[in-house]
């Protein structure tokens, strides 16, 4: 279920009881791509709160930065299963480069009630 999501209105508190450790991310800044190419963004994350983050509370989104989505409407998604503490969650979004040179971010999050729980930032360098 996509949900509209308004980043002015997020706290980035992690004091709601959720954190993360972020195990891969791809791009990370380190590899160049061409202006106008189509990518897959890839991050794992690993619960590691003490409470689960399950599909009806818990949301993808993108919380600042360069939207690059392939579908740039996108922003915001319910995650796709639940995650129990200690268990990582694997996400990919399809993508494109933006058409101009330069190092790109765009940070996402796992969203409860507009707290971030986790977040995590792709970057992407085009020359």
């Amino acid at each position: 279920t996509w949900r509209d999501w308004s980043s002015d209105v997020c706290s980035s508190d992690l004091s709601g009881g959720g954190t993360c450790t972020v195990q891969s991310i791809s791009p990370n800044g380190s590899e160049v791509f061409g202006p106008n190419a189509p990518m897959t963004f890839s991050v794992t994350v690993r619960n590691d709160s003490a409470v689960a983050w399950d599909t009806a509370n818990y949301d993808l989104a993108l919380i600042e930065g360069n939207n690059m989505l392939r579908n740039p409407a996108l922003t915001a998604q319910d995650i796709p299963t639940t995650i129990a503490p200690g268990q990582t969650l694997t996400i990919s979004f399809e993508g494109i480069t933006p058409n101009t040179g330069g190092l790109f971010t765009m940070t996402w999050g796992i969203v409860q009630n507009n707290v971030i729980n986790c977040q995590f930032t792709f970057r992407v360098n085009v020359r």
